[in-house]
């Protein structure tokens, strides 16, 4: 495709991604997050840094940050990429969703409880007190929350999640394990 394409055509750019993304399944981490620097860079400069292929890209290169050892330089990426996705397609997108769930991840891994804590209380709290009834956020929120082992704040909030939309049985596993953590 690059041949072909060019080096900053769409395709081409997606095909990069993938490739990185194989790299990275394969475990060959150095050369997925050197591959998906260039994808990033490229994208871009191609797309813009508000387009969803750049935040694809951004988040994919924070993952293989992540899975090369390198979280110092994954955690900016992750609140680049959730912050850029909440302001252009808004916190309920999934895109978003998933640079919440993946910036919390990295704020607790890094030891960095109270940033998470204030991401939780400055964005997802004040959108549930908007829309109290949304499962995807009480579900992010329930979700990190267990993997900071605060299982009863957790275990309401998937009990909340389930009451909402009972036919995701991946929210009921979830809300078993934490009942198992609790006693």
């Amino acid at each position: 495709n690059k041949a072909k394409l060019g080096p900053d055509h769409p395709d081409t750019l997606i095909n990069m991604n993938n490739v990185a993304e194989a790299y990275r399944a394969a475990g060959r981490t150095a050369e997925a997050a050197s591959l998906h620097e260039e994808t990033l860079k490229l994208t871009r400069a191609k797309l813009g840094p508000e387009h969803p292929g750049t935040l694809r890209s951004m988040h994919n290169l924070a993952m293989a940050y992540q899975d090369a050892g390198r979280p110092d330089e994954a955690l900016p990426l992750h609140k680049e990429m959730f912050e850029l996705a909440k302001a252009k397609l808004g916190l309920d997108h999934p895109y978003t969703l998933t640079g919440l769930s993946c910036l919390l991840n990295a704020y607790l891994a890094a030891g960095r409880l109270p940033d998470a804590e204030g991401v939780l209380n400055d964005t997802v709290a004040p959108a549930l007190a908007i829309t109290p009834q949304s499962p995807d956020l009480l579900r992010a929120r329930a979700l990190f929350l267990a993997r900071a082992a605060q299982w009863p704040q957790a275990a309401a909030d998937l009990a909340q999640v389930i009451a909402l939309k009972p036919e995701r049985h991946e929210d009921w596993q979830s809300l078993a394990a934490i009942l198992v953590q609790m006693g």
